[in-house]
């Protein structure tokens, strides 16, 4: 999944997806014979086909006991049946010649074998190609992490897994492989049989793999919304400077399989499960607040993938730690408090309903409310053409400022400031507000009331 970040910000109305650019992702392969599964992405399969390969049959049972890797068995060229719980191994050969030559775990080795599992449908129909890379993926990842003792995410290790398809299936061979290599496939010294702790996670990941309350920030050179989900971000404190805080990831519930719904159906999919996860993660509302997200693609997609991933993320970076408990509404804000923007706000973006963080007028801030109400027509009245909703509002907000501050806007040194008001389909809705404040680039630390007297 090599996706852009997305923005959405979650209102009265449906998030509009801005436009996704998929940069490479591997095309979907036939599955002909035994199955590869690497855990590149945490729930995201990049399958590499080993076709006409016969598996033999396997044990009955769910696990495996763990056995003795090698158990005497160093240098031995194996089929995947062959493979036993704790084996350190090497892959050889491609297609139907494919091996996994056994090492001693001492050795450098790329992988070793977690557990051996069963489908519970062993014996009978075959579930599917689909059903069985949904039901090993979701069993092996937990087997690997029950294996090393950690979760994956919080080492630099990944999961993979070998499973039979119908022709295997149908010999008899019901049993899948799960092992465990290093993230980036480097080699492995020694066994990693509760030895997580052994590969911790350093201050460099991929977005994939960002676990929740991380807080990032892009590698030298990167622009915060080009990131996908591969693109390498630097772990940093949320109290420092940073400019994304991961708060969730899922898989969307379309099944292993299904044909790709559109890139609105995913993005609108994707979008609510996000904010849903905000609500979870930060305990808040997600409405009002902006935040990005990475989903799959159509060719991801037809790799099995379903995973999503969400971030609060900003151009120029968060000074602070992120917590939306300290926001409220812009509308709602009483005359004279001070305010700052969220995350990716700015002074063109902001709407009636979007959040703002209040500070102390004492404190830097770029923004103060001055006013805001009704205005006073009658329900039934049809729009006003010729800009009419503007010359209300902007009449109400005169007024406004001029007993705020002191002084007109047309007298004083301040100049103009900016009101909102409702644009057309929000005045058929029965919208009425309007809300007067005044906004600058830099910030200051100073009430404007009664500045112009």
């Amino acid at each position: 999944m090599h996706l852009r970040a997305t923005r959405c910000r979650l209102q009265a109305f449906p998030c509009k997806l801005e436009a996704m650019t998929s940069v490479h992702t591997a095309p979907r392969q036939s599955r002909p014979g035994l199955a590869i599964g690497g855990g590149v992405l945490a729930g995201v399969f990049s399958l590499a086909i080993i076709a006409g390969l016969l598996w033999l049959a396997g044990d009955s049972g769910d696990d495996v006991a763990a056995g003795q890797g090698s158990n005497g068995r160093v240098g031995d060229v194996v089929t995947a049946a062959e493979l036993q719980p704790e084996d350190c191994m090497n892959f050889t050969g491609t297609g139907s010649t494919a091996r996994f030559t056994i090492t001693d775990c001492g050795a450098p080795h790329i992988a070793q074998v977690t557990a051996k599992i069963t489908h519970p449908d062993a014996g009978g129909v075959y579930p599917g190609a689909d059903a069985m890379t949904e039901w090993v993926g979701v069993r092996c990842g937990e087997r690997t992490e029950a294996f090393i003792g950690l979760p994956l995410l919080e080492t630099t290790l990944a999961d993979g897994r070998l499973l039979p398809d119908f022709n295997t299936w149908s010999a008899g061979d019901d049993g899948a492989t799960c092992y465990v290599r290093r993230f980036d496939s480097t080699s492995l010294t020694g066994s990693l049989a509760g030895r997580g702790s052994g590969f911790p996670r350093t201050d460099q990941v991929v977005v994939s793999r960002l676990i929740d309350g991380d807080c990032f920030v892009p590698t030298a050179g990167t622009n915060s919304y080009d990131l996908n989900s591969n693109s390498p971000v630097m772990l940093v404190s949320c109290d420092d400077e940073h400019n994304g805080v991961f708060f969730g990831r899922d898989r969307l519930d379309q099944p292993i399989g299904s044909i790709f719904p559109g890139e609105d159906a995913v993005g609108d999919a994707t979008s609510r499960r996000c904010g849903e996860l905000f609500t979870e993660h930060f305990g808040v509302a997600s409405d009002g607040f902006n935040y990005r997200y990475w989903r799959p693609n159509q060719q991801s997609w037809d790799l099995d993938d379903r995973t999503i991933l969400c971030s609060v993320l900003d151009a120029d970076p968060l000074v602070e730690r992120f917590d939306p408990a300290g926001f409220e509404p812009f509308y709602e804000l009483a005359t004279g408090r001070c305010f700052n923007l969220g995350p990716e706000e700015t002074s063109d973006s902001l709407r009636l309903d979007d959040q703002v963080r209040v500070v102390a007028c004492t404190d830097p801030h770029v923004g103060q409310m001055i006013g805001s109400g009704e205005l006073d027509v009658e329900p039934t009245e049809p729009f006003p053409a010729d800009d009419g909703v503007q010359q209300l509002a902007g009449a109400e907000c005169e007024q406004l400022f001029t007993g705020f501050v002191g002084a007109s806007p047309f007298e004083s040194e301040l100049g103009k400031f900016p009101f909102w008001y409702p644009n057309e389909p929000g005045w058929e809705d029965g919208d009425r507000r309007y809300a007067c404040a005044f906004l600058e680039g830099e910030p200051r630390s100073q009430s404007l009331e009664n500045a112009g007297a």
